[in-house]
């Protein structure tokens, strides 16, 4: 199976996962509807009122749980940002270490000559930083 052909699969997958998706919540909502619908005929008015509250109380709990997880997937991307900045924290040091090796300054490092005469580290730094700026 080509790359293509592979890329198109787990798409076509994707979109059979969402059109569930959107009809479980089709089939959710016509159901909270007929329920409603049937308790609307049942109960007295401040019961109906009193259902539709609890709906919106019950998705207002499902929003704030959702931004509670969006949070802390926030949290942990901020961390894993951190974690590879201090990385290139290092880097530097270790680069700033060892002035015999180094010509020029550090912006020198990015032409042709500093890199062919660079250090294991410095070639690992730049190879980092152009890791980083793609």
């Amino acid at each position: 199976m080509s790359y293509e052909e592979d890329q198109l699969t787990k798409t076509l997958q994707r979109m059979v996962k969402w059109q569930y998706e959107i009809d479980r919540s089709r089939y959710d909502l016509n159901e909270w509807g007929q329920k409603y619908y049937d308790s609307k005929h049942a109960q007295s008015a401040y019961h109906n009122q009193h259902g539709l509250n609890a709906y919106l109380a019950d998705n207002i709990k499902q929003t704030e749980e959702l931004q509670w997880e969006v949070g802390n997937a926030r949290r942990m991307v901020n961390k894993k940002l951190e974690e590879v900045h201090d990385k290139f924290r290092e880097l530097d040091e270790m680069v700033a270490s060892d002035p015999q090796h180094i010509v020029g300054t550090h912006e020198d490092l990015w032409t042709k000559t500093a890199k062919g005469r660079a250090t294991k580290s410095i070639e690992v730094l730049t190879q980092y930083r152009v890791l980083k700026r793609s």
